[in-house]
């Protein structure tokens, strides 16, 4: 059974910090829970090896590390292990993760594992050392940043109306000689010879046959435009979003490419969910709370016209004009006609979602 011997905890720069000693015998397994998650140090045969998995509460228990294994080595002291409840959620844990995937899940948590003392009876004394952020918003889905959305031809149609239809490989790398983890396609032809494919008919097909196709995420560029969100750019390369993880793109030809700040730029737009009904006077200096009206009307789709964008220390932030807006009158209903106000906000909220969107084709 397990024993638990030491335990301290302890904040900095941020991050909570766990440190604890434990027992384990052999064929029996660990945990410790710690904050929403759970330490897991199962035992698995043959060999006597040990399997090291971190699990989220707010996740059903599901597990948010990368299988790491200690013990097949009878000379390994350490294991060193990652985890992010973006795992499973925005970085598919079907496949092995890419380098820049690993350091973003190490920069949610990390831990290490070391063995103390080995046993006759094959239990082990062990120490493990965690450390995680504790402000990362409970119950709240986590949202790799959007950098903009990409139109794809192959699979949407092109914009002067003459569709090819296509399937573009989706590769865990921006490179062609990387590992191929699916392709996209859409499976549906337009009825009418101007009328663009259906955007929920174009699908992710896993390159293992054994996984169902899933539908591709997209957000209207305009009306009747979809197009894939963008996480990261490489040259010709894009890492799109998919419905679990992300993959990377090549658009050889031309590039129908729009950043975040070109898609809020000169239109009317809207505060998404994570608002707290405050506002910065400069960006990231002199918060202050605008009139009760506006305050009240924080959590809903409030009208926001983009004045600004301006880059703070390496952190987009945009200043907006709140006005009500027509169109948004069952949105945002306790707004007087009136009322305007002026401030800044960062472009992506804590949980990095974006903060200021467009309507596409609705407006709530």
């Amino acid at each position: 059974m397990m024993v638990l011997l030491f335990l301290a905890v302890m904040f900095q720069s941020g991050q909570a910090t766990l440190q604890f000693e434990g027992e384990a015998k052999a064929g029996d397994f660990f945990q410790k829970n710690f904050g929403r998650f759970t330490f897991l140090l199962a035992a698995q045969t043959p060999q006597n090896t040990r399997t090291i998995h971190v699990r989220d509460f707010h996740r059903s228990g599901n597990d948010i590390s990368f299988l790491a294994t200690i013990g097949a080595n009878p000379d390994q002291q350490s294991q060193d292990f990652v985890f992010s409840p973006e795992v499973g959620s925005t970085i598919d844990r079907s496949r092995n993760p890419t380098e820049k995937e690993v350091q973003r899940i190490g920069a949610f948590g990390r831990g290490t594992v070391q063995i103390l003392e080995r046993r006759s009876d094959k239990s082990i004394k062990f120490r493990v050392t965690v450390s995680w952020n504790p402000e990362y918003p409970a119950g709240i889905e986590r949202y790799e940043r959007w950098l903009g959305l990409l139109q794809i031809p192959e699979i949407w149609g092109s914009l002067d109306g003459k569709y090819r239809l296509a399937t573009v490989p989706v590769y865990a790398e921006p490179r062609r000689d990387a590992n191929r983890i699916g392709t996209l396609q859409n499976w549906m032809e337009p009825f009418f010879s101007n009328e663009r494919p259906y955007e929920g008919a174009a699908q992710f097909h896993p390159a293992n046959a054994a996984e169902e196709p899933r539908v591709v995420p997209s957000e209207q560029v305009t009306y009747k435009e979809p197009a894939a969100i963008v996480l990261e750019r490489n040259g010709r390369w894009f890492r799109i979003l998919l419905e679990s993880g992300s993959g990377w793109v090549e658009q050889p030809g031309t590039i129908s490419f729009t950043t975040y700040e070109e898609l809020v730029k000169d239109r009317t737009n809207h505060l998404t969910e994570g608002w707290n009904g405050k506002l910065w006077r400069e960006p990231g200096r002199d918060q202050f709370e605008p009139s009760l009206e506006w305050r009240t009307a924080a959590g809903q789709s409030v009208p926001a016209e983009v004045l600004e964008w301006r880059e703070v220390g390496g952190e987009a932030w945009i200043k907006v004009r709140l006005k009500p807006y027509k169109p948004y009158a069952s949105c945002t209903p306790t707004l007087p006609d009136n009322i305007t106000t002026e401030g800044w906000l960062p472009a992506y909220w804590p949980s990095g979602r974006v903060s200021v969107w467009f309507p596409g084709s609705s407006f709530c």
